[in-house]
């Protein structure tokens, strides 16, 4: 699965504060900010393209990924049959 970073403007002095008890509690800010996005996700996007993106995930999940292409180490001069360089 690929993630992305996600930025928002917040008090921070509040943002301090919530970090300050998290802390104390051992609570992770970071999975907890992923879980209200997954609940808004839950909550503005509709069932079936929910479900949609799920069996693309497993299917993602299951198929092993591609070994990377090997790469040219020279250009090559085109040839015109037989070994020959074209002129």
């Amino acid at each position: 699965m690929k993630t992305e970073t996600l930025q928002i403007k917040y008090d921070a002095e509040k943002l301090s504060t919530l970090r300050l008890y998290m802390k104390k509690s051992q609570a992770d800010l970071d999975g907890e900010l992923a879980k209200c996005v997954d609940r808004l996700c839950e909550k503005h996007i509709p069932k079936d393209v929910r479900e949609l993106f799920e069996m693309r995930r497993q299917e993602q999940a299951v198929r092993p990924p591609r070994p990377p292409r090997p790469r040219p180490t020279a250009r090559q001069e085109p040839t015109t049959g037989y070994g020959q360089q074209q002129e």
